[in-house]
């Protein structure tokens, strides 16, 4: 007599080999407009991280450079935001449709192309 089968209750799950939505630079939803924040995590005293948030619709504009670092520079809330590094055109793009979520300071990338953040500043010209 044949064993009856049984269907698997739960699909297998198919692990992602070189996720380009998250890396050590940080993340990018794969929705268009799903973001309502945009997260900025910096080191500060100590090595400690600190994370500062900006909601979408305070972001006044934006502007990507090409030169040498790419420049990504965001003005949002009264603030000029700087980010410095290779690959920024992905988080540029991002940016402009609602699904950059997270940006931070990374290592240097082993792949050529690949994200990678060397500089973050904040300009508050209330501080």
């Amino acid at each position: 007599m044949p064993l009856d089968e049984k269907p698997s209750q739960a699909e297998p799950e198919i692990a992602v080999q070189g996720d380009e939505w998250d890396g050590p630079w940080g993340s990018i939803s794969s929705v268009v407009q799903s973001i309502d924040t945009l997260c900025i995590q910096i080191e500060r005293e100590a090595g400690k991280p600190r994370i500062y948030y900006y909601p979408y619709r305070t972001i006044g504009k934006w502007n990507w450079s090409m030169g040498l670092p790419e420049t990504l520079e965001i003005q949002v809330g009264g603030i000029q935001l700087t980010i410095s590094g290779t690959g920024l055109r992905r988080l540029a793009d991002a940016l402009n449709q609602g699904q950059l979520r997270l940006v931070q300071l990374n290592q240097p990338p082993s792949l050529t192309g690949e994200i990678c953040i060397r500089a973050i500043l904040i300009d508050d010209p209330k501080i």
